[in-house]
């Protein structure tokens, strides 16, 4: 991942955080997840992801 970009794609960010990508097309779909649709295109903002993991580290997700 180039680290100056500002979005990533879900599947950039399921290899990141060891997800499936069932598993994270479902996470995109959820409340609160920093992501976007441009088009039919599904981008992560990469400092809100750090952000939500960060919320969440601990917790049962």
């Amino acid at each position: 991942m180039n680290e100056n970009r500002i979005t990533i794609t879900p599947k950039e960010a399921a290899g990141m955080l060891g997800l499936s990508m069932t598993t994270m097309y479902e996470l995109v779909h959820s409340e609160g997840f920093p992501s976007i649709r441009v088009g039919k295109k599904i981008l992560i903002n990469v400092e809100g992801l750090k952000h939500w993991v960060n919320e969440r580290s601990g917790m049962v997700v």
